[in-house]
């Protein structure tokens, strides 16, 4: 399904994420999809994106979200 996606969409994973396991196809999928801006980081867990920097980046999901957002 993911290789459907058609519009510009931002998906955000944790390689560590205990409920959201992706599987190596979903991932060459997304990562072949041009619509799909697909980060992966390797510690994240599920819904912990913080980062080490102070300020407005240590909420780094919603910051990268916004970035996108303001890209479009």
């Amino acid at each position: 399904m993911v290789d459907r996606i058609a519009v510009p969409t931002l998906m955000l994973h944790a390689q560590d994420d205990p409920f959201i396991r992706l599987l190596p196809e979903t991932r060459a999928k997304l990562q072949a999809n041009p619509y799909v801006t697909f980060v992966e980081t390797r510690h994240g867990g599920h819904c912990a994106y913080l980062s080490r920097d102070p300020g407005n980046e240590i909420h780094w999901a919603e910051a990268t979200v916004m970035r996108f957002l303001h890209r479009r």
